[in-house]
């Protein structure tokens, strides 16, 4: 059964194992989607913990990836979480 303790590590996990890149500065690309491992921008990082959950036994349907322009005008994107415990 997934519990918040396991969300919480998941999303501490990767957000201090991970270093922020852009696309530009690691691919020269406007936007590419890859999951994190050591490097990458705001959706990598929510591939990354979107795999981890998966890998621990959460249903994928509880997990969405969600994008949006944010206050400064910028793209960024999220994992959205149903949890359901």
């Amino acid at each position: 059964m997934p519990t918040l303790s396991d969300l919480k590590m998941v999303n501490r996990r990767v957000n201090d194992q991970v270093q922020y890149h852009t696309d530009i500065e690691l691919y020269d690309k406007p936007e590419l989607w890859v999951v994190a491992d050591r490097v990458g921008d705001c959706e990598d990082y929510a591939l990354a913990k979107r795999q981890a959950l998966i890998a621990l036994g959460w249903p994928i349907e509880w997990l969405r990836l969600a994008t949006c322009w944010d206050e400064n005008g910028e793209y960024h994107a999220v994992l959205t979480v149903d949890y359901r415990g």
